[in-house]
C-alpha cells in the first residue's frame, strides 16, 4: 500500500519497522511509541513540541547534557582525520592510546591496561571471558563462577544478561547460563529483619556469600560482580559496612571483585566513580555510558598488571590472545569520546573535593631530552619538576614513576589520602628496580611511605 510521507506518520512507521528493547511489545501496538525529537542541555522535546527536564539522562549516560557543541566538533575533527582504525594485531592510533592513558590516571584502584568494548553488555562478556581465561593460564579450570547479586543489571548478552538479577532478562532466553550464580540483594528496606540495623543486615548478607562460596567450592568461584549502588534493579544504595565485609569474605576465598562502574562513573555518585563513594576495592572496572556522556557507543575495562602479565603469559602459550571487538577503539569513536575528557577537564565535570585528577599540573622538562616533552614517564636520569597550578607549589618527581606517584608529590592529591581509602602513597624499597613494585603494594618490594 502507498505510504504516508515520513514525517507525517512516523508514529505508525515506528510500530512497522522497530522492535524496542525491555519494552512491552503489546502496550506499544495499543499506545504507540513516544517520540523525542530533539534535546539541549538538561531538557529534550518531544513530537508535539512539550518540553521534559531530563532527569535519568537518558538511561543514566548524557551527563554532560545534550547539544555540547565541543564532543560533536571533536568526532567531527577525528572522523574527517581517520574515520576508523582497529587495535588488531598490534595496530594502533592516538587516540585510542590518549584515552586509555587518560582512564588509567583516574581510575581509583591500580590498573595499567584499558580493554576497549562499544556498550557495558560487552564490557561484561569481557570481563567473564578474562576472569576464564586468567584462571586457564594460572592452571585452576575449575576456578570459573561468577557470583552476581539478585536485582543487579550487568547486561542483556547471553553472559551479562545472565549476570544480571532481574527475571525479565532471564525468562524465554534460557538464562542463566551455567557458572553464573545470585546471592541476596543488599536492600535495606525490604531485606532487612525487624529491629536490624544496616551494619547487622550487611553482616547478614555477607555471611549468605560466604556460605553459597563454601557451598559451591572455593576452588569453583572465582569472581563476584556489583554495581558499587545497583541501578536498574532499583537505585538501591548498599547498607553501611556492606561492600567492608563483602570483600573480607572475597579475600578470604581469593575471589576477584569486578565494579560495574557502568551506570555509577564519572560523578552520578558525587565522586568521580562510584566505588570511591562505598568503599568498594575492587580488582577490575567496567565503564562505559558516560563515558563519552554517551554521543558514541564506547565502553572499558581497566585491569591491573598482575592480570594483564597473566594473559600475556597465555598468549604467548598460544601464539595470540583471542579476544576483541571490530569497533573497539575504532579512532572517530574515541576522538568523541576524548572530547568529553577535555570538556571535564575543564570545567565541566566536577573536581574531587580534595584534588585528584581534577588538579591541573604541569610538567617541565628538566631532563634535556627533546622527544619527551615532559611526559612522566621519561627514562631519563634527569627527572622533571612538577608543578601544580593552583598554588605554585613544586616538586621533583624521579623518572620512570607512575602518574598516580605524580599526584602524590601535590599537596592533596589524589595519593596523599588516608590508607583506608585505598590511596595511601606507594614507593618503592630502596635498592629495588623493579618498575612494577612501583605501581603495586602486591610486588617485592613496594612499601608504603613511613612503614619500615
Amino acid at each position: 500500500r502507498p505510504m504516508a510521507p515520513f514525517e507525517t506518520n512516523l508514529h505508525a512507521r515506528d510500530q512497522e519497522v522497530l522492535l524496542h528493547p525491555v519494552t512491552s511489545l503489546v502496550e506499544l501496538r495499543r499506545s504507540g511509541p513516544f517520540m523525542i525529537e530533539r534535546g539541549k542541555g538538561v531538557h529534550v522535546w518531544d513530537s508535539d513540541g512539550r518540553r521534559y527536564i531530563e532527569g535519568l539522562a537518558g538511561l543514566w549516560c548524557t551527563a554532560l547534557g545534550h547539544g555540547v557543541e565541543e564532543l560533536a566538533d571533536a568526532a567531527r575533527e577525528q572522523m574527517k582525520k581517520l574515520a576508523y582504525s582497529h587495535l588488531y594485531v598490534g595496530r594502533s592510533h592516538e587516540a585510542a592510546v590518549l584515552l586509555a592513558d587518560r582512564l588509567v590516571d583516574m581510575a581509583p584502584f591500580p590498573v595499567s591496561r584499558v580493554f576497549f568494548g562499544t556498550s557495558g553488555s560487552d564490557a561484561n562478556d569481557t570481563q567473564i571471558k578474562l576472569i576464564w581465561y586468567y584462571n586457564n593460564v594460572l592452571g585452576r579450570p575449575r576456578k570459573k563462577k561468577i557470583i552476581s547479586r539478585l536485582k543487579a543489571y550487568h547486561g542483556s548478552t547471553i553472559a551479562s544478561g545472565s549476570l544480571s538479577g532481574l527475571p525479565v532478562f532471564h525468562k524465554l532466553f534460557d538464562l542463566p547460563i551455567a557458572n553464573v550464580l545470585h546471592t541476596a540483594c543488599p536492600h535495606f528496606y525490604w531485606g532487612a529483619e525487624p529491629g536490624e540495623t544496616e551494619e547487622e543486615f550487611a553482616t547478614r548478607l555477607a555471611a549468605g556469600l560466604e556460605q553459597l562460596i563454601v557451598d559451591e567450592g572455593p576452588d569453583t568461584v572465582a569472581a563476584f560482580i556489583a554495581e558499587p549502588v545497583m541501578g536498574a534493579g532499583g537505585v538501591i544504595v548498599p547498607p553501611r559496612t556492606y561492600f567492608e565485609k563483602v570483600q573480607a569474605v572475597l579475600k578470604k576465598y581469593d575471589v576477584l571483585l569486578i565494579d560495574d562502574e557502568v551506570i555509577c562513573g564519572f560523578g552520578r555518585t558525587g565522586n568521580v566513580f562510584g566505588a570511591e563513594t562505598v568503599a568498594m576495592q575492587p580488582d577490575t572496572i567496567t565503564l562505559a555510558k558516560a563515558l563519552s556522556s554517551a554521543y558514541l557507543p564506547i565502553s572499558a575495562v581497566l585491569i591491573p598488571e598482575p592480570m594483564y602479565e597473566v594473559l600475556e603469559q597465555g598468549s604467548d602459550s598460544i601464539g595470540v590472545f583471542g579476544h576483541g571487538y571490530t569497533h573497539r577503539a575504532s579512532r572517530g569513536r574515541r576522538g568523541g569520546t576524548q572530547g568529553a575528557g577535555v570538556i571535564r577537564a575543564a570545567g565541566h565535570f566536577p573536581p574531587r573535593p580534595e584534588g585528584g585528577p581534577g588538579i591541573p599540573v604541569e610538567i617541565e622538562p628538566t631532563c634535556g631530552v627533546s622527544a619527551c616533552r615532559g611526559s612522566a614517564r621519561c627514562r631519563s636520569d634527569r627527572g622533571h619538576r612538577v608543578r601544580q597550578r593552583q598554588g605554585g607549589q613544586k616538586g621533583v618527581f624521579a623518572p620512570g614513576r607512575s602518574r598516580a606517584l605524580l599526584r602524590g608529590a601535590l599537596p592533596g592529591a589524589r595519593a596523599d589520602r588516608s590508607p583506608d581509602q585505598r590511596h595511601d602513597r606507594i614507593v618503592p624499597a630502596p635498592g629495588c628496580e623493579q618498575r612494577r613494585c612501583q605501581r603495586d603494594l602486591r610486588y617485592p618490594g613496594a612499601v608504603r611511605e613511613g612503614d619500615p
